[in-house]
């Protein structure tokens, strides 16, 4: 799964929406919704700020979940 993806998937089962997440990070919605489109690849920054406004950290964001 892209890391935008990821990232909307993970904002809408905390049920927060996009304009609560971007101002919680400080990221304008227009650039969020980018990145969520993967439109746009964020930096390690962002990510980090992405995942700070959803309570969550960076390896939450891009780690591939593994079968077993």
């Amino acid at each position: 799964m892209k890391v935008g993806r990821k990232i909307r998937s993970l904002r809408e089962s905390a049920g927060i929406p996009v304009q609560q997440a971007a101002a919680r990070s400080g990221i304008s919605r227009q650039y969020w919704y980018m990145i969520e489109g993967d439109k746009h690849n964020p930096s390690i920054r962002t990510l980090d700020r992405m995942a700070s406004a959803l309570g969550l950290s960076v390896v939450d964001l891009i780690a591939e979940k593994v079968a077993r």
